[in-house]
């Protein structure tokens, strides 16, 4: 955290911000990705999203890229190093196929995750809150800012790098592994159109969903240490307090299984299209990294909040508030797992998979020298 406060704070402009308020600030935050979404018509944080013609193109350019890795695949079938870099590249159909199912099918849970927020961050902006919301602003401004760079560098070096490679060279060489029919890619105006084509929008939408969710669990550790207060100075309204953490609590949970459940199918086949991929291996890493490490914080912050309600004094208050603290914690106990159906989302997870993606690259290479 410290490094990042660097990063805003001294450093370097780009990662600097003049917002005051926790509310106003998540909404610049939240301004980029959504701008750079309606690129591509999937905008689902606009007041009033609609199906556009931007929606329509990239739904068309989709079943276009599918057919072309499917006639590619039947072009190069005799050659096996051919048909590994079309089967490694074809990895971006069902991957974008599933992004744009999710983003259109949970619209309405996808904005009112963005709502929720926004409200979250203006009814709990106080004086003991108010600077740890903006610490959790800032870092997901930053880490916004980092992933956006990132994405676009990384997708610039795709097809720069082929670009110079064919000009050393002299043999035109493709960024990703399909052919378009009836156009003949060794020549340069083919050469050119694949590489106009071979370029993608980014989205943090479902980093911004996480980093709430991590805010929420924040938001009820501190105001589990103010009832902390509240009981050791003997306070008569501990009851309403504790009712108000408890109603927090749910709608946390409400949230995390709400996320969950959106975001499950895309991440299953978000793992299961990468798995044949090993070319692409540096491009790919920090979208599941993310994922996994997103999780894996997530059940480090829930391990938090339970410790923190362990720690409230509730042998000191009345029966009935006791019950409800058990409630509380028998709730907390039973946290919400980000997960792609099958498996959980976290590091270990991370781990297996490319242990699989390793294995898999070795089998290509084996079937390919013999």
């Amino acid at each position: 955290m410290d490094s990042f406060k660097k990063l805003y704070r001294y450093k370097y402009k780009f990662f600097q911000h003049s917002q005051t308020e926790p509310s106003d600030f998540y909404q610049s935050v939240v301004i980029t990705p959504n701008n750079a979404a309606r690129f591509v018509g999937l905008d689902v944080f606009t007041e009033g999203y609609k199906f556009s013609w931007r929606t329509f193109c990239m739904i068309v350019s989709i079943l276009v890229y599918i057919y072309c890795c499917v006639f590619t695949a039947y072009e190069v079938r005799c050659s096996v190093k051919e048909l590994i870099f079309c089967l490694v590249t074809s990895g971006l159909a069902p991957h974008k196929t599933v992004h744009v199912w999710t983003f259109l099918m949970f619209r309405k849970e996808l904005y009112w995750f963005h709502q929720y927020t926004k409200d979250l961050y203006r009814e709990e902006c106080k004086d003991r809150t108010k600077s740890m919301l903006m610490k959790n602003v800032s870092l997901l401004s930053v880490t916004t800012k980092l992933m956006l760079v990132a994405y676009t560098c990384i997708s610039s070096a795709m097809d720069i790098v082929p670009i110079i490679s064919s000009a050393a060279s002299g043999e035109k060489t493709l960024p990703f592994g399909f052919y378009i029919p009836f156009l003949d890619h060794t020549s340069s105006p083919g050469f050119t159109l694949y590489v106009l084509c071979s370029g993608y929008g980014a989205d943090c939408i479902y980093l911004i969903a996480m980093a709430s969710s991590f805010t929420q669990i924040d938001v009820l550790m501190s105001a589990l240490r103010e009832l902390t207060t509240e009981i050791e100075a003997k306070k008569s309204d501990v009851g309403e307090c504790l009712n108000q953490i408890i109603v927090r609590h749910q709608e946390h949970l409400k949230y995390l299984g709400t996320l969950e459940s959106v975001f499950r199918i895309y991440f299953l086949v978000n793992f299961l299209s990468w798995y044949q991929g090993y070319g692409f291996i540096l491009f790919i890493s920090y979208g599941l990294f993310f994922g996994c490490f997103l999780g894996t914080l997530l059940a480090m912050k829930s391990e938090q909040l339970e410790r923190a309600i362990y720690d409230v004094p509730w042998y000191k208050m009345s029966l009935a508030n006791q019950k409800s603290m058990k409630f509380l914690l028998n709730s907390a106990q039973q946290p919400v797992s980000m997960t792609f159906i099958f498996y959980k989302l976290d590091v270990p997870t991370f781990l297996q998979m490319y242990k699989m993606i390793y294995s898999t690259f070795t089998m290509l290479l084996t079937v390919r020298d013999e």
